[in-house]
């Protein structure tokens, strides 16, 4: 229900001024009440046995109350109602009003609006969680656009394809049923046809999403380090080099991702924590730019053991009522606050929160790299607890699970946490002491995976220090 979604977005503040401001009947109000409390599931039969009408009825007074409390809330914008659908990550809500949009802008033969829209519209789809973009419908916006455009733009059809491939690539994940070899493959095969023309195209946009797509290409292979780095080093570069055919900002959240992802793969985790903390800004999650921030912000505090600071941050995303319904920030935001917790001994909620978050990370919401990540937690969790036989059976199952999705050491040395929590296992019961090519191993998890290698970090030092 269109208005059930619009209310789970808001904030108090926003509720009370709906409240104060709706001009609308009693019974109207009545039912804003009872769809904007989340306790209580929506059910449109005990809804229309509650105000004695219809189920049609229902839905044309909701309706015309959810387009009541858009104008009411919208901002200032040329296309408002999307502008209010974007910031809200309402993704099929937005898509659904930029179709509305157009089909009303070509009855009016309003092209230069019409071409206004193509360009809002992909960047908006580019602003939701990856996995609810239809690159489909970015391409074919891209090609309507260009066919109408007023001014050519420099390979263009190739910039729309590159962005779409960029999607596509970063979607991989949200596919259920494919394992990480396939996703290598894919993404290999979506680059191979641009690779040449791609790099070499006067269009800098062109050139920065090949290099962000190669970079993305890198999570289903075994690429580390450097390496890694390098297809960011190319894209800071195109972005420095011609700034002003990026938009406002693009320069510094150029140098801010290649500062995390030198924290994160190539052990600057020093340097990475004071880039972000000296760009701090009272960031917020209405933009998935914000939201990135805040969630690499978090990251790099867990890391550098500034855990007051990550605990505030995860407190000002959560105060914000849209983000629990969007799982692209939500997810990601739970997982640091399970690793904090569990980082402090704070077990108690850990239980819960992993029960919660698993919960979204499911059907059309799905995503591989959360799976992993919450499974590792998991057990952790079980390890922590002192459960040591759950601890050894999910780590046994969850090398299986990793090899049935083709998730090996020739994609990640994650596998090699498992180990490190079996050994840590058996030390713990019988004191027996793990070759040295664990610690080997161990270290190489911890190079690509900094964050999860510290909730062993106590035990793993235990186990050196009887070699």
């Amino acid at each position: 229900m269109l208005l059930s979604k619009i209310l789970q977005t808001l904030s108090q503040k926003e509720l009370d001024l709906l409240r104060a401001k709706l001009a609308v009947p009693e019974r109207s109000l009545q039912l804003l009440e009872k769809l904007a409390d989340p306790t209580i599931p929506v059910n449109t039969k005990a809804l229309c046995k509650e105000f004695n009408i219809s189920a049609t009825n229902l839905y044309r007074l909701c309706s015309e109350l959810a387009d009541e409390c858009i104008s009411l809330l919208a901002p200032e914008h040329e296309f408002a109602k999307l502008e209010f659908f974007r910031k809200r990550f309402l993704s099929s809500l937005f898509t659904n009003e930029v179709a509305r949009n157009e089909r009303a802008l070509f009855e009016t033969r309003d092209y230069p609006q019409l071409e206004r829209l193509y360009e809002y519209a992909i960047d908006g789809m580019f602003g939701f969680s990856i996995v609810d973009v239809d690159m489909s419908l970015v391409e074919s916006y891209g090609m309507k656009w260009i066919q109408i455009a007023h001014v050519p733009i420099l390979d263009h059809e190739l910039l729309i394809r590159m962005r779409a491939i960029y999607g596509r690539i970063c979607a991989l994940p949200g596919n259920k049923k494919m394992t990480v070899q396939a996703m290598n493959l894919k993404a290999k095969e979506w680059l191979s046809p641009v690779s040449e023309s791609a790099p070499k195209s006067g269009n800098s946009l062109v050139q920065y999403y090949y290099y962000q797509s190669q970079w993305k290409a890198t999570n289903y292979d075994n690429v580390v380090g450097d390496e890694r780095i390098a297809w960011l080093a190319k894209s800071l570069e195109v972005i420095s080099t011609h700034p002003q055919q990026f938009p406002e900002g693009s320069v510094k959240a150029a140098r801010l991702l290649y500062g995390y992802e030198r924290a994160s793969y190539c052990g600057e985790v020093a340097e990475g924590f004071a880039l972000y903390h000296d760009a701090y800004d009272q960031q917020t999650p209405e933009t998935s730019k914000g939201g990135l921030f805040l969630l690499r912000y978090m990251k790099l505090a867990i890391l550098t053991k500034h855990f007051a600071i990550a605990r505030a941050l995860i407190e000002r995303v959560e105060s914000f009522s849209f983000v629990k319904t969007t799982s692209g920030i939500y997810v990601p935001m739970m997982i640091h606050k399970i690793v904090l917790d569990l980082l402090e001994g704070k077990l108690d909620d850990v239980a819960s929160i992993l029960s919660t978050t698993n919960g979204l990370n499911t059907d059309e919401h799905f995503f591989l790299t959360y799976e992993i990540e919450l499974r590792l937690l998991e057990t952790v969790y079980a390890f922590k607890r002192n459960d040591l036989e759950r601890a050894e059976l999910l780590a046994v199952r969850n090398i299986k699970w990793m090899h049935t999705r083709r998730y090996s050491l020739s994609q990640s040395p994650y596998p090699y946490f498992y180990q490190a929590i079996r050994a840590a296992i058996t030390f713990k019961l019988t004191g027996e002491k793990p070759r040295a090519l664990l610690f080997h191993h161990f270290d190489q998890f911890a190079y690509i995976a900094p964050e999860y290698a510290l909730l062993l970090e106590q035990e793993i030092a235990a186990m050196r220090e009887t070699q």
